[in-house]
């Protein structure tokens, strides 16, 4: 979930911010429950932020290895906005293929990594 920092007064544009909300496979029950996220999501909106949820696509075949099923098992794990108060943005696309690469410079062993970027 993104930091929440106490301001005296609310930025002239609210900041959107994600947080990684792992939405698990259907039934699964090892994520945050959806109604202790609402809390965090509340307090972002106090902030004057503008909060939504995300995850990414897995790599393995599944209920979550495409966009809309796995907006399915988030709503169906309890994370419709209705509960949690922000839309949920799957990260790398509709097909789980969209990503962007991202230099590390840390080293040899793994100089760059590719992460979700939805295209726009």
């Amino acid at each position: 979930m993104p930091g929440c920092q106490e301001r005296h007064s609310p930025p002239e544009e609210a900041a959107a911010g994600g947080g990684e909300a792992a939405f698990r496979e259907k039934g699964n029950a090892a994520f945050i429950r959806p109604l202790y996220v609402r809390q965090v999501v509340d307090k972002i909106w106090d902030l004057g932020g503008r909060p939504f949820l995300t995850d990414a696509n897995t790599l393995y075949v599944g209920a979550r290895s495409e966009s809309v099923s796995h907006l399915t098992t988030a709503i169906e794990n309890g994370f419709a906005y209705a509960v949690v108060r922000a839309p949920l943005v799957i990260a790398d696309g509709l097909t789980g293929k969209a990503e962007v690469e991202v230099k590390l410079n840390v080293g040899r062993a793994l100089p760059a990594i590719n992460v979700g970027a939805p295209p726009g």
